[in-house]
């Protein structure tokens, strides 16, 4: 797949590793504007246990991802991303479940 190709971009959960690869299709496409849709307890504090103690986790920003030109929507529940939400409708709708 080509990333000039992508029409949205699906955040299935909050890790910082999931919105990373973000900043480099910024810099591969300019200002993407394209929806992502996501679960609102993608922006909770996250943490990892171990033997160590507990390490906090970056959390994604919202700020961040709007203003690199996506816009968030967010939802609790499975969902319908349908093609008037897309920039280049194809006449289908698309179903999106909730937190992963």
């Amino acid at each position: 797949m080509h990333p000039d190709t992508f029409e949205t971009i699906v955040l299935s959960h909050g890790h910082f590793d999931h919105v990373t690869g973000l900043h480099g299709l910024v810099r591969r496409l300019g200002q993407p504007t394209m929806p992502v849709p996501l679960h609102p307890d993608a922006w909770r504090r996250r943490r990892i246990a171990g033997p160590g103690g507990v390490l906090d986790l970056p959390t994604p920003s919202r700020g961040a991802i709007e203003q690199a030109g996506f816009t968030v929507i967010e939802d609790r529940g499975p969902s319908l991303l349908p093609d008037a939400l897309l920039p280049n409708p194809v006449g289908s709708t698309f179903l999106l479940g909730g937190e992963i």
